[in-house]
């Protein structure tokens, strides 16, 4: 959304337990998975229909092990396909060793929603002074109340990113929300009032330390801009370098009580425990100066939990370079001339390196996270020589995933890199993907000696040979065969010349009690 406020927005997060033996199809009239996967079920653009458990619902409710498709009902018996037997059937033969098997099923376990958490976040519009192409980076905070063994499987209290690296020209806007009734497992280990989430920023000089800069040093919060989203009184308005400090060390806390006033951590007022903050706060856009800072939350660094400390570094360019492609792959394409090939580049956009797999589809899904980014162009470059040097492809940079690069050595084994670009300029490359450059106008076989693969219309070869491009379905052609029979031959003849001279030249052994060997 980029421009539209919104107050009240609802994200909710479902999940459920639902095994691979329900799953049915998109069509109930399609019992088999084939049949289903196989028929059309959206005509306007072509779709297969889905196999899924997305569609079981309470019509299969009478479905056993024995309907069309399986489908399992509470704690069924099942005989293995007639292989094991009920005890019962064998009357008076039965001697105790035969019996089905149940399976531990609780069939009011599918479908059942185990989570369901829902949040509601606002909207806010871009700042009026803050140019429409401005890049923003949110800085948040992520985990739970807890140590290490009462937040398993989240994880304790972590500032997001705990590295940020940002340019000149960049805005990071620092906010985050917590709750205020966390209730986990009777009161999670942390500081302050209990079942509550509270955080703030104090910059430290290193990621050893543990006490605070003393704001005379302390440098981060000297910006070169701020926007302060705060409209209460005695915190809106601009803000300098001591204003800042303050606000981030205390996070906006009032009516906090005098040191002689306070005797415990769960005192309302405790402002030193941050109690006094609100969950939920919004420190608004800055722009750093270019540095390396390094910070903590004052509050969640005791022995029990997790040190929660990050670092920020600032650029002395405008923006920070974008993080390199992933899923770089390389593949042939057919050409006419053999003595040069052409490869299609592919890549995804910076982000995980590796895809989510669709348990009901098998596809590779991309995470959000290359959503998220979007390079400006991409750059492919080349190499033939093992990467001592590199040729960029130039009809390659623009915004496309994809590239064809051509005239490249046929039977060579050729490097590709990309690079994602952006106004700070090219980041850093990709992982190099080798591939081996196809000749041309030939079929072969995987058989053949000097061949990896083959592919319509394209020999891969290991290594040149005389008329590797007219290989066809019988191998290697008879004058390549005939050349380098006679090359071994040669070679065997020479390697037992040389072996006589030698031992025609080898002195004669000494006589008999001449030698004495030495113990």
């Amino acid at each position: 959304v980029k421009s539209d406020d919104a107050d009240r927005c609802v994200y909710r997060l479902r999940y459920n337990i639902t095994t691979a033996d329900t799953r049915v199809c998109e069509d109930k009239e399609l019992k088999t998975k084939a049949e289903c996967e196989a028929a059309i079920c959206d005509t306007a653009t072509a779709r297969n229909c889905i196999w899924s458990a997305m569609f079981l619902d309470s019509t299969y409710d009478d479905s056993t092990l024995s309907s069309t498709p399986p489908l399992p009902e509470g704690n069924p018996d099942v005989d293995m396909g007639g292989f094991l037997k009920d005890g019962d059937d064998n009357g008076a033969a039965n001697d105790g060793s035969d019996s089905l098997l149940e399976l531990a099923v609780n069939t009011n376990q599918y479908g059942r929603t185990f989570q369901d958490r829902t949040h509601v976040f606002s909207i806010q519009s871009r700042p009026d002074s803050l140019p429409a192409n401005a890049k923003i980076v949110n800085l948040n905070v992520k985990g739970k109340r807890g140590n290490i063994v009462q937040t398993y499987p989240a994880h304790e209290y972590d500032f997001h990113p705990t590295d940020l690296v940002v340019g000149l020209s960049d805005y990071v806007h620092i906010q985050w929300t917590g709750n205020d009734n966390t209730n986990n497992n009777g009161n999670n280990n942390g500081e302050g009032t209990n079942n509550e989430d509270r955080h703030n920023i104090v910059q430290i000089s290193d990621a050893g330390m543990d006490v605070p800069m003393p704001a005379s040093q302390a440098s981060m919060f000297d910006v070169q801009w701020e926007w302060n989203p705060e409209t209460k009184a005695g915190f809106s308005g601009p803000r300098n370098k001591d204003v800042l400090t303050k606000q981030f060390a205390l996070v906006k806390q009032t009516n906090c009580l005098a040191e002689s006033d306070i005797n415990g951590d769960q005192q309302r007022q405790n402002c030193k425990k941050l109690n006094a903050a609100d969950a939920t706060i919004d420190l608004g856009l800055l722009k750093f100066k270019p540095g390396n800072y390094t910070y903590m939350s004052s509050r969640n660094n005791n022995f029990s939990n997790r040190a929660q400390k990050a670092k920020l570094k600032v650029l002395d360019v405008p923006s920070a370079p974008v993080s390199q492609p992933v899923n770089v792959q390389a593949v042939p394409v057919p050409t006419d001339n053999p003595s040069v090939s052409s490869m299609r580049v592919s890549w995804a956009p910076p982000g995980s390196a590796t895809g989510y797999v669709d348990t009901d589809t098998g596809k590779v899904m991309w995470g959000k996270d290359q959503d998220a980014v979007n390079p400006a162009a991409y750059s492919v470059q080349y190499t033939t020589d093992g990467g001592e040097s590199w040729t960029p492809v130039e009809k390659c940079q623009s915004s496309a995933t994809e590239c064809t690069v051509d005239n490249l050595p046929a039977g060579a084994t050729i490097g590709f890199k990309v690079h994602s670009g952006s106004e700070a300029g090219w980041g850093p490359p990709s992982e190099t993907v080798l591939a081996v450059a196809p000749g041309a106008g030939c079929t072969c076989r995987k058989a053949d000696p000097l061949i990896t693969s083959c592919g319509q219309d394209v020999c891969y070869a290991v290594e040149s040979f005389p008329g590797a491009s007219d290989c066809d379905e019988g191998g290697m052609p008879a004058a390549a065969i005939v050349a380098i029979v006679f090359l071994v031959l040669a070679g065997v003849a020479l390697f037992g010349f040389l072996f006589t001279m030698v031992r025609r030249q080898q002195p004669p052994p000494p006589p008999p009690g001449l030698y004495k060997p030495e113990y």
